[in-house]
């Protein structure tokens, strides 16, 4: 069996206001920022090259509803390949979205929880 993902990306989490998610990760806890989106809305903390923490600003219709788990995400070398044999093994697979610089996707397990698996496309 064919192994896909080439090692953790992040763990995120979404948070409800940005400034003041910005303030708790970086002042209060004392993170180093690897990438901030102001923008997007996307922010990474940690060191390039191994497991970052994140953070992502909630823009989904609907009320934010904190404290509901984070987002394991996997970085794979060809996402549409991965996606393709995951769904023949019988994984449940969304669709294949493009969101700057990384073109994402979310798998879910048999009690519906959420894996993300990423490709970093080159610019």
């Amino acid at each position: 069996m064919k192994n896909y993902f080439t090692n953790m990306d992040v763990v995120w989490y979404f948070v409800g206001d940005w400034e003041k998610a910005r303030e708790f990760y970086e002042k209060k806890l004392g993170l180093k920022s690897a990438l901030i989106d102001n923008d997007g809305g996307w922010a990474e903390y940690g060191e390039k090259d191994k497991t970052r923490l994140a953070i992502h600003l909630w823009r989904k219709k609907g009320s934010f509803k904190p404290g509901e788990g984070g987002t394991a995400a996997f970085a794979v070398d060809n996402l549409e390949a991965a996606v393709k044999d995951l769904k023949t093994r019988g994984v449940k697979c969304s669709n294949i979205t493009y969101d700057e610089p990384v073109k994402i996707t979310d798998i879910f397990d048999p009690w519906e929880n959420k894996i993300q698996l990423i490709e970093i496309v080159a610019s």
